[in-house]
Parts: structure tokens; C-alpha cells; sequence
């Protein structure tokens, strides 16, 4: 539900797609409400939001590269298939 928003946020041309430029726009407000994104760039060494969103994959077209709203769900959820849940104890 919140990808969809975030998505709807970001898509400032309501285009249905979500260019890299479009997303950069947002990246600093989704770090600070998920912190797990900059670690997990920081952690698999992407030097941009282009690799986040495009898998690292090599193209001169990044820029230009668009995502739907299904590939941008993918992208995500790659972020949060690598959080590690702490423990429920007290410890913590």
C-alpha cells in the first residue's frame, strides 16, 4: 500500500512510469522513513538510485529508463527480502 503511494508521490507527470530522475526527487524522504534503503545501497555498493532501480544493470539509457508500477514493487522488495528482523526479547 505505501509503494503505491510513495509511487503516486513520485510520478510527478502521471505518466504511470517512474523515470530515475523522478525517483531521485523522492530518495531522501524515503531514506529517512526507511533507513533499511540507504543500507542496503551503502551494503551491495550502488553508487546511485539507478542502481537500485534498474537491478545494475549496464545501459547508457539509465537516465531515460522508466519503471512501472509492478518493477518498482520489485526493486522495493529486494530492500526488504535482505532485512534481518531483531529478536523479540528484552535484550533488544
Amino acid at each position: 500500500e505505501d509503494i503505491f503511494n510513495i509511487f503516486k508521490v513520485a510520478d510527478k507527470d502521471n505518466s504511470g512510469t517512474l523515470t530515475v530522475q523522478e525517483f531521485q526527487d523522492v530518495i531522501g524522504e524515503l531514506c529517512e522513513r526507511y533507513p533499511q534503503l540507504e543500507l542496503y545501497m551503502k551494503k551491495k555498493h550502488m553508487r546511485n538510485v539507478a542502481d537500485l532501480l534498474l537491478g545494475n544493470k549496464e545501459s547508457n539509457q539509465t537516465e531515460s529508463k522508466a519503471l512501472n508500477i509492478e518493477e518498482f514493487k520489485l526493486a522495493l522488495a529486494e530492500v526488504d527480502s535482505q532485512m534481518k528482523s531483531l529478536p523479540a526479547t528484552a535484550q533488544v
